[in-house]
Order: structure tokens, then sequence, then C-alpha cells
């Protein structure tokens, strides 16, 4: 998985850099990905094993990991009770899944625009 662009969110200034050559994205796990989705200052992405991992600036929770701080690798997204995912896809402020058996989840700050999340 290559990535790039300009990266100072979440960097020390000593180590703000532009990339604009696609250079190998740094994880812990070996990504076989299906699908990548990129938001704001984020990114999720969904394993052909059914997977989704997030990384990249938290706000509002959309990185789904209950954690107020920036993920600088791609973190396991453990929340879906077992459930595929077969398809993810970012906002600005939210991201929502779709699992296999159709089930859709969505979380994030629904605040900015009343009603983003759709749960009511």
């Amino acid at each position: 998985l290559l990535g790039g662009g300009m990266h100072k969110t979440g960097s020390s200034s000593s180590l703000m850099a532009e990339s604009f050559l696609p250079k190998v994205l740094k994880s812990h796990v070996a990504l076989d990905a299906q699908s990548i989705s990129c938001g704001t200052n984020y990114a999720v992405l969904v394993t052909k094993q059914g997977q989704m991992y997030s990384w990249g600036e938290e706000s509002g929770g959309r990185l789904g990991h209950g954690v107020c701080s920036y993920v600088p690798q791609p973190k396991l997204i453990d929340e879906f009770d077992g459930s595929t995912v077969e398809l993810a896809d970012c906002g600005e402020f939210h991201t929502c899944a779709v699992t296999a058996s159709g089930d859709l989840y969505a979380w994030g700050d629904g605040v900015h625009n009343v009603g983003l999340l759709g749960l009511g």
C-alpha cells in the first residue's frame, strides 16, 4: 500500500514533511487491502478478510478507536462483533461501514451538520 502528500498533523515540527512521490505505508500488520477511503486528514481500509483499519487525525470519534489522539499507523477497528466488513467510506467528520449481512454502521461527529449520522 502506497501513499503520499502533506504530513503535518500529528508530527513534531522537525518531522513535518511532504511526500510528492508515493511511499510504502508503515504498518505493524500485513494489510491485504480490498478497498480504501480517505477523509479529511484520515483514512480507512477494508481488508479482503473483512477487517477494517483506520489511521490519521482523530476528530469526534471518526477513527472508531475511542481515543482522542492521532493514530500514526493503520489500527484495527474491533467493534463489529465478529461481522465481516464489505465496504467503508469517510466523510469529513464521520465514517460509515456496511457488513456482509447488510448492517450499516455510522460513527463520528454529527454535530457539524445535524442528522449527519442518521441516528436521530
